[in-house]
């Protein structure tokens, strides 16, 4: 590239590298409200778990808000925890209840502009539903972060998660969303003969085959066993 070229962007990356350092420090601020609050549990989805877990350095992965997935009974207390530190949540509640029973979840922003969107499942509407959510809490993969622990699902959910923020989440799949279902199906242990059973298993088959075929498109990715499966999908 040419050096100005280049240099926007360094610039560019090590802003956006700024900005997850503090997303990271209000994570941890997060992470000790809800333990005051008596322990809500919860797990880190999508930037920094991704960041942290599935890339050869967490600064080659940059996010822009914090995501949880709470558990649907404790969704009520998550977000008033997160009101008495001045976050206000986008949109009111349908009715006392919705959240905890109906909703994908809550959009919620900090008085210093951080967003923090609390999940009750990754997705909306039907296939949201159909996801066992007891079963995404029953075998999370731990990765460090400031001096603590902290759960993020486990690496088949969280190639699941990928597949549809992808398809599902978004109008256009996210290159960067795209990126890391890439880095997950070139992994030998996420393979089809992992992923698709519990794919099939949410009935959600159709939205892991046209994830699939976005990434394989997107990157060229030559990956024999998943091209097998979407031939037979």
């Amino acid at each position: 590239l040419p050096d100005d070229v280049a240099l926007n962007a360094v610039r560019a990356h090590e802003g956006a590298l700024w900005w997850c350092l503090e997303l990271e420090q209000r994570l941890l601020d997060i992470e000790e409200w809800l333990e005051d609050a008596g322990g809500i549990e919860h797990l880190v989805l999508k930037g920094p778990a991704v960041a942290h877990l599935d890339d050869v350095d967490p600064s080659l992965r940059f996010f822009a808000d914090i995501d949880l997935l709470i558990a649907a009974n404790d969704m009520d207390a998550a977000i008033v925890v997160l009101e008495s530190h001045d976050a206000d949540r986008h949109l009111p509640q349908r009715r006392p209840g919705f959240d905890r029973r109906f909703g994908k979840g809550v959009g919620m922003r900090c008085a210093d502009g951080v967003e923090v969107d609390i999940h009750r499942t990754l997705t909306g509407r039907a296939h949201g539903f159909r996801i066992p959510l007891d079963a995404l809490f029953a075998d999370p993969e731990p990765f460090p972060l400031g001096g603590r622990a902290f759960q993020a699902l486990s690496a088949p959910h969280r190639t699941l998660n990928a597949a549809y923020h992808a398809i599902a989440g978004s109008p256009v799949p996210p290159l960067r969303t795209l990126r890391d279902l890439a880095g997950y199906m070139t992994r030998p242990d996420l393979g089809p003969e992992a992923i698709a059973p519990i794919a099939d298993d949410w009935r959600g088959t159709a939205v892991l085959a046209e994830a699939v075929r976005s990434t394989v498109t997107m990157f060229g990715l030559d990956l024999p066993e998943w091209q097998a499966w979407l031939n037979a999908n």
